[in-house]
């Protein structure tokens, strides 16, 4: 695709501070890849290049365009920011006084390490394991590594929002930091913050902003601050940044990111180049109308309008419905009238809604008219209890202190070790400071223990220490040698879940497709890992929240659950909480392709029943031409269960 004007003036501007703000649809990653590109055929050296991408899906994207137009000069410093620091640690880490020994929880570590805490705390709180991941990482942001909490406005104000003593959040804070320190594991906010330590050493700082002649970063306006100031101290020796991003599509303010990050970088680089995209290459001309008079509410200095050539398009529909079955119903019927009507494919169609617990009447629907599907985080992949199995082996074989994941192996098969035990074993561990394999080698001091117990142990320790011979073979191999060895072949055969033992393979497959690096590296580095893998299907239709989709597009689109307090969400209070609500319904809206469905229902079950009013995005946009309404037939409604 040749570029257009503005894309040009992108790719070729100067090589100083560059924020190219990009709307949905103007080709950002093109403008991305170009500029890379350019950067090459003007004398930057490949290996002197840095790209930041936000996912592992972009990452993988970028590097195969660059590569299909330069094969000989492919840059390898492309990398999501965790990644990056990650690799900056791996070298430099020592500096700080730390060992390099150490190993990286994800989302779902993090998650089971924070339930296991509530427990033991005794501690009854209405947020989600998931929201307390948010929250931990805000605080860490907050109070100086690896130090006690101490009271302040954001820490009063968890302790008011969950209805929690500031002794209990400390008590959760001191757990939590306190566990990774001696499981010797960092997440992923420690990496920011332990890279941004590392930068303030002089010696540090000048080796990596040695290290390269250009920085690029995509999804700007999805970094957060600490993020943005270690880039910034990579900046000493040149100021050749060029950055991709959209206030207007800035959706993880939970994370920590915040629109504003893009007014920052003007105001850090007072000369910097300033360049709006705006020609949408996606959507209909009447998708975009309804999309730009919705996200015109929000204030915003960087603001724009986009702009097609495309045709006109049909009418957005807009559907009242008066339970959340005659929704979802009404759903699958557009659906199966799409396909006759249109042929689409189910591949090209996506249902959106604002969180996940919205999914379940809608999933029963797609079953009951058996459509093949996919439901991005009901089980993410490398969530799933046979992929945790397997790298809970693979953790144990590669790291002397990974005794946190012992409790996803303990009773598959069945060895006689319940949650009372394990307990009993990982104190122990503390007590007498062993490593995993010690501790399995010293099991008959442990006179706490079970006999049934302890011969468990015994059995894990001994498969374990007979996996470790096998450091060196091929990853797939290693992961079939713990699959038979474990016993968890026969455990998912007698159970009738062979579908698990698809998925290990699978699994293998992915890590044995890394080329040039070990074992060990590999199995370091599967929590930097994308956690969401495409079914085995090529034709499925897609169920997801709007976060899980930014970046992708559809020829058609559902946003369904459009009612107030569900989208926006009614734990949006502020005003910078509700302008993100909005930004997330303009991402959603601008997936669409082709056309696009929007859906209320009144009536929602599994949980009290609700007569839910319009969502004030609805009632905004409704009136405008390119909106046609639908509204209930009522014979409908007496044929729906409610």
């Amino acid at each position: 695709m040749a570029l257009n004007p503005k894309q040009t003036e992108a790719v070729t501007s100067p090589f100083s501070p560059t924020l190219v703000i990009a709307g949905a649809g103007t080709g950002k990653t093109t403008v991305l890849i170009e500029r890379i590109i350019h950067l090459i055929s003007n004398g930057i050296k490949a290996e002197d290049i840095l790209a930041i991408t936000f996912t592992n899906k972009a990452k993988e994207e970028v590097s195969e365009r660059i590569a299909r137009a330069l094969p000989n000069d492919v840059p390898q410093n492309i990398y999501t920011f965790h990644a990056f620091f990650h690799l900056m640690l791996r070298k430099d880490i020592s500096k700080l006084g730390r060992n390099k020994d150490f190993r990286i929880v994800d989302e779902n570590d993090q998650r089971s390490i924070i339930r296991n805490i509530l427990k033991d705390l005794s501690i009854d709180t209405k947020a989600t394991p998931r929201s307390w991941i948010n929250i931990i990482g805000e605080l860490k942001h907050r109070t100086p590594f690896e130090k006690p909490l101490e009271k302040n406005e954001y820490a009063e104000n968890i302790c008011n929002k969950h209805v929690i003593t500031f002794e209990e959040l400390k008590n959760i804070y001191a757990s939590y930091t306190g566990y990774l320190k001696e499981i010797r594991a960092l997440d992923f906010n420690d990496l920011e913050i332990l890279v941004q330590e590392l930068l303030n050493i002089e010696e540090a700082r000048t080796y990596w902003s040695n290290c390269f002649k250009a920085i690029l970063i995509d999804e700007f306006q999805d970094i957060n601050d600490i993020q943005f100031k270690n880039i910034k101290k990579l900046l000493t020796t040149h100021e050749n940044i060029f950055c991709v991003g959209d206030p207007d599509q800035s959706i993880y303010g939970f994370r920590g990111a915040k629109p504003d990050i893009c007014k920052e970088f003007l105001n850090t680089f007072k000369n910097s180049n300033l360049i709006k995209l705006e020609e949408n290459y996606r959507s209909t001309k009447n998708i975009l109308a309804v999309a730009n008079h919705l996200i015109n509410k929000n204030s915003d200095e960087l603001s724009k309008v986009l702009f097609t050539n495309n045709e006109v398009g049909s009418k957005i529909i807009y559907k009242e419905c008066h339970s959340d079955r005659e929704e979802a119903e009404w759903v699958m019927n557009e659906i199966r009238k799409l396909r006759i009507k249109e042929g689409a494919k189910l591949r090209d169609i996506a249902i959106l809604y604002r969180s996940n617990n919205l999914a379940i009447p809608l999933e029963m629907a797609v079953k009951k008219y058996k459509f093949d599907y996919s439901i991005t985080n009901s089980v993410e992949f490398y969530a799933r209890e046979e992929v945790r199995y397997i790298t809970a082996y693979l953790s144990l074989i590669f790291n002397d202190y990974a005794y946190d994941t012992l409790e996803r192996i303990i009773s598959k098969p069945v060895r006689g070790i319940g949650e009372k035990a394990l307990a009993t074993f990982i104190t122990f561990i503390k007590e007498n400071n062993y490593s995993i394999m010690e501790a399995f080698e010293n099991i008959f001091e442990c006179n706490k223990l079970s006999t049934k117990a302890t011969n468990g142990f015994k059995e894990i320790g001994a498969i374990i220490s007979n996996l470790r011979k096998y450091k060196e073979i091929s990853i797939d191999d290693l992961i079939m040698k713990i699959l038979n060895e474990s016993g968890y072949r026969n455990y998912v055969r007698e159970k009738k879940e062979d579908k698990r033992i698809a998925n290990i393979i699978q699994f293998a497959s992915i890590l044995s497709s890394e080329k040039g690096v070990t074992n060990e590296e590999i199995v370091r580095d599967i929590a930097l890992r994308s956690r969401n893998i495409e079914p085995d299907t090529d034709d499925y239709l897609l169920l997801s929240t709007v976060h899980q989709v930014k970046g992708l597009e559809f020829k058609y689109v559902f946003v369904i659950k459009m009612t107030s307090d569900v989208f926006p969400s009614k734990l949006s209070k502020t005003p910078e909480e509700k302008e993100e609500e909005r930004r997330l319904a303009y991402v959603a809206f601008t997936r669409a392709k082709k056309r696009l469905f929007i859906s209320k229902s009144s009536l929602f079950r599994g949980m009290k029943l609700i007569n839910a009013m319009e969502s004030e995005f609805i009632s905004e946009i409704k009136k405008l031409d390119m909106v046609e309404i639908q509204e209930t037939n009522l014979d409908s409604l007496f044929n729906n269960d409610i």
